[in-house]
């Protein structure tokens, strides 16, 4: 992978940050962001060498390290977005695209057949990566990035 940090949020117990190293991420680049207050504990504890955060997702300006702005490849994302409101999605997605670099990604997992955020309102491009059998319900994987605007065309 062509970037120098991954963000990953809504770690929860690290299941999707173990799969990340195992993937040949150097676990200091792994930029870990979750919120309750037990599973970041766990985490902290559990990979050393990432930089684990707690914070909401929502404050990505202020909760990443400003020296890591504009150096995120990608960020995957296992925030349950289909559940939450448009205002929260937009916050997030935004605050995504705020500390990426200009043509980084966001990768969303989602339990449903449908992709988990409306494109056309967050001004996204997405493509479908994959759809994970092995889970139960079966993950689907989106991939997401900044649609061309209408001006560079």
């Amino acid at each position: 992978m062509s970037c120098d940090y991954v963000l990953e949020l809504g770690c929860g117990t690290g299941r999707f940050t173990r799969a990340l190293i195992e993937a040949g991420i150097p676990e200091e680049n792994l930029v870990c962001v979750e919120i309750d207050g037990e599973l970041f504990n766990y985490l902290a504890g559990e990979f050393k060498k990432a930089r684990v955060i707690r914070g909401n997702a929502c404050d990505m300006m202020s909760i990443i390290p400003g020296e890591l702005i504009g150096k995120i490849g990608v960020v995957v994302s296992g925030i349950p977005m289909i559940n939450l409101p448009h205002v929260v999605q937009k916050a997030i997605v935004d605050g995504c695209m705020n500390v990426m670099r200009p043509r980084g990604e966001i990768i969303q997992f989602t339990y449903s057949p449908l992709a988990s955020l409306n494109t056309s309102l967050l001004g996204l491009r997405k493509r479908k990566v994959a759809t994970v059998f092995r889970n139960f319900p079966p993950a689907t994987v989106w991939a997401y990035e900044r649609a061309p605007s209408v001006n560079s065309l």
